[in-house]
């Protein structure tokens, strides 16, 4: 409507075709991560072993089926008329961001705290930098107070990753292979 009223025919169709292929080109990278996630975490077995299972060319079709229907469900929930969904599942996933970002910048504090050896990321201005990220987190985080879409995304998210943590400690840590580890390690390691 603007760029009509700016006199472009055409440009509201453009940008609609751009922001649909960026939606298609965004779903289609989560498709991709997330069969990889799938199939990386049944492998390891802290998901259920089926989900492993790829095909005689390694693709991971068990993966990118529960990925799908991870997708098709969200379309399906935002075409549906419920109010807000869309909005609910943003919430989400800024919540699931700042969580992610949070542990990201805590583990650097206490890999630099240690003295880690072998670390080969610097950070401009080091702990202080990642101190002031998690400090502009928490304020993002902070909009849970003033955003009732966020309230949701809180109510959800807290629980789902206490419960994700009673079940770590409860059943898959002992999952856990140390040999595993260290040669996912010396595998990173070795493509540096």
């Amino acid at each position: 409507m603007v760029f009509d009223q700016l006199g472009i025919p055409g440009a509201a169709h453009i940008t609609n075709v751009l922001v649909l292929v960026a939606a298609l080109s965004a779903a289609n990278a989560n498709l991709y991560a997330g069969s990889r996630m799938i199939h990386s975490l049944a492998a390891d077995g802290l998901a259920p072993r089926f989900a492993a299972l790829t095909t005689a060319r390694k693709v991971p079709v068990v993966g990118i089926a529960l990925s799908s229907l991870g997708l098709l469900g969200a379309a399906l929930l935002d075409f549906s008329g419920v109010g807000g969904v869309f909005g609910y599942m943003m919430s989400l996933v800024v919540f699931s961001v700042i969580l992610v970002w949070a542990l990201i910048l805590c583990t650097f504090i206490v890999y630099r705290r240690q003295r880690v050896s072998g670390a080969t990321f610097r950070m401009p201005g080091g702990i202080g930098s990642a101190v002031i990220g998690l400090v502009g987190l928490g304020a993002v985080f902070a909009t849970i107070a003033v955003r009732p879409s966020m309230q949701v995304a809180a109510m959800v998210g807290v629980p789902a990753v206490l419960v994700a943590t009673v079940l770590y400690f409860l059943v898959a840590r002992r999952r856990i292979n140390p040999a595993d580890i260290e040669e996912a390690f010396a595998e990173a390691e070795s493509m540096r």
